[in-house]
């Protein structure tokens, strides 16, 4: 929903591991055919199930969003202020 756009849902949880090996294998030319990262890492990938977003979640996700960056904006001038204790 965050995204507003469909994706797949990685199917395997071990990602770190998953891509460590990848790279490890890249690394040491494993492989006869000496691919890239990307191109490996396309070749053996699993994608997991596909989520459609939902338009009213994303709106609200963006409004939250938009809320968020008026707020900062705000505020970005106390933190560059310097405080002391006279000043409480």
């Amino acid at each position: 929903d965050l995204l507003g756009c469909p994706h797949h849902v990685i199917a395997d949880l071990d990602t770190c591991a998953y891509g460590a090996a990848l790279i490890a294998i890249v690394a040491t030319e494993q492989l006869a055919d000496r691919p890239d990262l990307a191109t490996l890492a396309a070749r053996v990938r699993q994608p997991g199930r596909l989520v459609t977003p939902d338009p009213s979640a994303y709106a609200a996700y963006d409004a939250a969003y938009r809320r968020y960056q008026r707020l900062t904006a705000t505020l970005a001038p106390l933190q560059t202020t310097r405080w002391n204790a006279d000043d409480c």
